[in-house]
């Protein structure tokens, strides 16, 4: 099975470089709209419900069923939430986080861990549905965030700091052996087509 991890387009926070996890926001359609036809085609879609996950799987795959999943929907980031560094500057614990080279938990947020094994749980669980459904090729309509969280679940390294909004990686499962409790993943292409490394859970 094909499955197409894609961080969903270009909202208003994003262009603005805020924090943008659990804050629900639009994503801006204009510029996406005429290069949808770039996208594989697939037989499924799973998707984390925040909005903006939502409109570009809307954008993106038409027809094709969706499923939902509020497990991979991205990070809490507490009291950074719809800030930028910018406004960020003037509060101490900023600083202090700062400091720490951003490995202090994020004031209010979600726990590292705890969002990690989150997502993870979440692209296990759907890949068990997709699997069962016998779909050879699904599209994930998530979060940067999440998208880092199962590459480290699986021990893949990527060689890029951040996945782009629209951009995305090719992952391949074999499904019987996946069924057979062997939950092995490959990680084929990176920024959607570079290398090929194989890594298993």
């Amino acid at each position: 099975m094909k499955v197409y991890m894609i961080r969903h387009f270009t909202t208003r926070g994003n262009q603005e470089k805020r924090y943008i996890g659990a804050t629900n926001e639009h994503v801006l359609p204009e510029e996406w709209e005429k290069q949808k036809e770039r996208y594989p085609k697939v037989e499924a879609v799973v998707v984390s419900p925040l909005i903006r996950c939502v409109e570009t799987a809307k954008i993106l795959y038409a027809g094709v069923p969706v499923y939902l999943s509020g497990k991979m929907q991205e990070r809490d980031f507490g009291l950074f939430e719809n800030r930028n560094a910018e406004e960020l500057q003037k509060f101490p614990w900023y600083q202090k986080w700062q400091d720490s080279f951003g490995r202090l938990p994020f004031p209010a947020g979600e726990p590292k861990e705890s969002f990690q094994k989150r997502c993870l749980r979440g692209f296990k669980e759907s890949v068990d549905l997709l699997v069962e459904r016998d779909v050879m090729s699904a599209a994930f309509i998530v979060h940067s965030g999440t998208i880092t969280s199962i590459l480290e679940g699986f021990h893949i390294e990527n060689e890029l700091s951040a996945i782009e909004n629209g951009d995305g990686i090719v992952l391949e499962i074999d499904s019987e052996r996946w069924k057979n409790g062997k939950r092995e993943v490959t990680l084929k292409e990176t920024s959607m087509f570079m290398r090929e490394t194989a890594v298993s859970l």
